[in-house]
């Protein structure tokens, strides 16, 4: 019974646990690079690490236990439904939006466990703290980037198969079967911006005044 209560160390010596265990562990979050924490139902902040610190742009334990976890969300209705999802699933895990102390906008996901007492109520709530800026910012530049290149997909249209001409007029027909000029044809059915000149045939027929002279020789 004595052997249960006690820990082998590295030499093979046993000893009990106790603070040395304890601070063991409390040096093992210090050096975590994720923010580690636990708060109250309420939002009071009981423990947090030095990576949580860090994230949050605060400088000291005391800084951190002054606010309430509620003062870092951007959208109070992602904190109403992050604990609703988790009356649901105690590990269940969500991504929102923090402003930090020194008024930056960080995404961060939340990892968290419930902890409950003995009555089955909320004691606790323990978790990591992971800054996914970098990352939202990669997949928003990523849906922008998609959605450019859907605009540009659906404004290229480009004509392909046989076009019925007239050969009288050269209007063209439609698939509903109507005829209509050369430059509105293209201009439903491409990014063919149409600007009207005149050619050198027609111009001397419908302005022979206007015509090309040839020139005369020298006498």
């Amino acid at each position: 019974m004595l052997e249960s209560t006690r820990r082998q160390t590295h030499s093979g010596q046993y000893r009990k646990p106790g603070r040395v265990d304890d601070d063991r562990f409390k040096r093992l979050l210090e050096h975590l690079p994720v923010g580690v924490y636990r708060t109250t139902l309420d939002g009071k902040i009981i423990e947090g690490n030095a990576a949580l610190l860090s994230m949050l742009g605060l400088k000291s334990e005391q800084q951190l236990w002054a606010f309430n976890v509620n003062q870092f969300y951007v959208h109070e209705q992602d904190r109403i439904q992050h604990l609703e999802r988790l009356s649901l699933d105690p590990t269940y895990f969500s991504e929102f939006q923090f402003r930090t102390y020194d008024g930056r906008i960080i995404w961060v996901r939340d990892c968290p466990r419930v902890i409950l007492d003995e009555e089955g109520l909320v004691k606790y709530y323990d978790g990591i703290i992971i800054d996914i800026t970098a990352m939202k910012s990669y997949e928003l530049e990523r849906e922008w980037l998609i959605h450019e290149l859907k605009q540009a997909a659906e404004n290229i249209q480009t004509l392909s198969g046989l076009l019925p001409i007239c050969a009288a007029c050269k209007k063209i027909r439609d698939d509903k079967g109507y005829w209509e000029a050369v430059d509105g044809y293209l201009l439903k059915h491409s990014n063919i911006r149409v600007s009207h000149g005149i050619c050198p045939d027609c111009r001397d027929e419908l302005y022979p005044e206007f015509g090309h002279k040839p020139a005369t020789g020298r006498e």
